[in-house]
């Protein structure tokens, strides 16, 4: 890749002439451009009637596909302009709004106008009529420290604007590979009462302090009217701001699990998180101290003039039900469900990170198995899991990443008895009671004939809907099959469809199963890829049901998909859906009508 001059010398050519010329008067900065490669062009626009405005416009290597950057340093915006780097909002944020045949004269002729004029005129209804409606965030012009990150629940987030500081304490999770990098979540936050004591205004949720249950750092916090404006946005500033504020107390060393010390402050203003929509947000800034060893006592020695990684920002990041939905808006009320998901395999060890990823409120997982090296080329975690249960892997990942989804685990082989000189822990009728009481869905990814033979009977029993979901040798297709008793027909009514042809099944390669060095059964081939349209028509057919029930006059219950090679080159999937109606010979479907 050749700098976008050098590549095209008549655009840049075009560029300088037009700045050159009526409301501009720019010239090219010859010796920044030998430090850096970059073209920067800097000025003055001035329109009648108005003073001159100085200007940097600076290029990038992405030139013309990407735009330039507008800097004004002796301007000082309400709105649309990066309060410490200078830098214009000109237009919106998303690539598709800059046109690579526009040049930097015409954006700043086209769109400058139109931040001056209301910023001059004082008339913010007019700017806001013009601008995209978003919100601008003032915290996201606080560069982080990349890994830092502390979560504040919804109960943090509308704080009583009397309270103007205190003290709070950041709950922390796993221990992670550098404890002087923070990473926790707002667990409490505490102000003084009027006879000085300690009051706690908020605490942590449930699913959250499960979340984060290893210990927990002190702090200060404050209150400040707004963030600090000019200069740089760093930790110091939001430590200068702070200790302006009447009240503040600074908060103490405290030692780092991984060595070192650290000590914390948080600041909560109002930032706009919409259009004219304002709420509480969180910064850090955290001072850190770095360990230079260990004494005779083998403890760690600091040395207090380094501070190691020094001082950081460190975002608050909402973590709510409602902010986790907010992406996802047509799944809310997911989190009053619960997914009785039997079989964690190829099939259903993705589908239940789907689940999680869904915010489905609780997630049961019935399963034997232990995860052997070969299988993670079709697993959602590789081989850092081998040779643990499934269900321990899955335990272990899916609560830390998706806390408001609630996991329990059912570790048992449907079918297998002890031999008579051992005992089962649990019978296996208590075990699959209690794991079908109360579902709102049962879903068998087991791939197991006499598994799903049994289940269905017990769901239909309890009137639970279910939905079967399966693969074809080779990654050829697969299926996916809704049930839901006294609506459609059974599981038994599906494998006749099936078996006569009413319900065609997917195609699949004619080979055999394999079994693979060291495993003790044959299985299927197929990459992940191949399951993953199965999975993700599987994660839909479970939440329409569980949102919206079975809609319309005979909809589609059963999903057959069909994607068989061609020369050895992959096929889009194609599906074709039945409705899955009671089978004539079903003694089933007969016995309960």
């Amino acid at each position: 890749m050749r700098r976008w001059y050098e590549e095209r010398p008549d655009r840049l050519e075009r560029e300088v002439a037009e700045l050159q010329k009526g409301e501009f008067s720019f010239e090219r900065d010859e010796e920044y451009q030998r430090r850096t490669g970059l073209v920067l062009m800097s000025g003055t626009y001035t329109r009648a009637g108005h003073d001159p405005l100085e200007l940097e416009v600076v290029y990038p290597d992405s030139f013309p596909y990407l735009r330039p950057e507008v800097f004004a340093q002796n301007l000082a915006l309400d709105r649309h302009q990066n309060p410490y780097r200078h830098n214009l909002c000109l237009l919106d944020q998303a690539t598709r709004a800059w046109r690579p045949s526009q040049s930097a004269a015409q954006l700043i002729a086209e769109q400058g106008p139109k931040l001056l004029d209301p910023a001059a005129t004082g008339n913010p209804d007019a700017l806001r009529a013009g601008e995209v409606p978003q919100g601008e965030p003032a915290s996201r012009y606080f560069t982080p420290l990349m890994g830092t990150v502390v979560f504040i629940p919804e109960a943090f987030l509308d704080l009583p604007e009397e309270h103007q500081g205190g003290h709070m304490r950041l709950a922390v999770g796993q221990p992670e590979a550098n404890e002087r990098l923070l990473r926790g979540c707002l667990s409490v936050v505490e102000v003084p009462d009027e006879h000085g004591r300690k009051r706690n205004v908020a605490d942590l949720p449930a699913p959250l302090a499960a979340r984060f249950p290893h210990g927990s750092y002190q702090g200060s916090w404050v209150r400040l009217a707004e963030l600090p404006s000019g200069g740089s946005a760093d930790a110091a500033a939001l430590l200068a701001a702070a200790r302006q504020v009447e009240g503040y107390t600074a908060p103490q060393w405290q030692s780092a699990p991984g060595g070192g010390k650290l000590r914390i402050t948080g600041v909560v203003f109002r930032e706009e998180v919409g259009q004219g929509v304002y709420e509480d947000g969180w910064l850090f800034a955290v001072e850190a101290q770095a360990p230079l060893g260990k004494n005779a006592k083998g403890k760690p020695v600091v040395d207090r003039r380094s501070a190691g990684p020094g001082r950081y920002v460190v975002h608050g990041h909402r973590l709510t039900a409602r902010d986790l939905t907010e992406r996802i808006p047509t799944l809310r009320g997911l989190s009053e469900k619960t997914v009785a998901l039997a079989g964690v395999g190829a099939m259903g060890g993705p589908l239940s990170f789907e689940l999680a990823r869904a915010q489905l409120g609780e997630l049961r997982l019935l399963e034997h198995d232990i995860i052997d090296a070969g299988t993670v080329v079709r697993w959602p975690v590789g081989i850092t899991a081998a040779g643990f249960h499934k269900l321990a892997v899955a335990e272990s990942v899916l609560p830390p990443n998706w806390p408001f989804t609630a996991v329990r685990a059912f570790q048992h082989r449907i079918g297998m008895v002890p031999s008579p000189e051992e005992e089962l822990d649990r019978p296996e009728h208590e075990v699959v009671s209690e794991f079908l009481e109360g579902a709102s869905i049962y879903v068998d990814a087991t791939a197991e004939f006499g598994v799903s033979h049994l289940m269905s009977g017990l769901a239909d029993e309890a009137g639970i809907p279910q939905v079967y979901v399966w693969g074809a040798e080779g990654g050829w297709g697969g299926g996916v099959a809704r049930i839901v008793p006294g609506e459609t027909g059974c599981w038994m009514c599906l494998r006749k469809h099936i078996a006569g042809k009413t319900i065609v099944p997917p195609p699949y390669a004619n080979t055999d199963l394999i079994q693979p060095r060291g495993c003790g059964a044959p299985t299927w081939t197929g990459s992940s890829f191949d399951a993953l349209a199965i999975v993700a028509q599987a994660a839909r057919v479970i939440c329409g049901t569980l949102l919206h029930g079975r809609v319309g006059e005979a909809p589609p219950d059963v999903f057959i998909c069909s994607q068989p090679p061609n020369d050895g080159l992959a096929t889009a999937p194609v599906w074709t859906p039945y409705p899955l109606e009671r089978h004539p010979e079903c003694a089933y479907c007969a016995a309960r009508s």
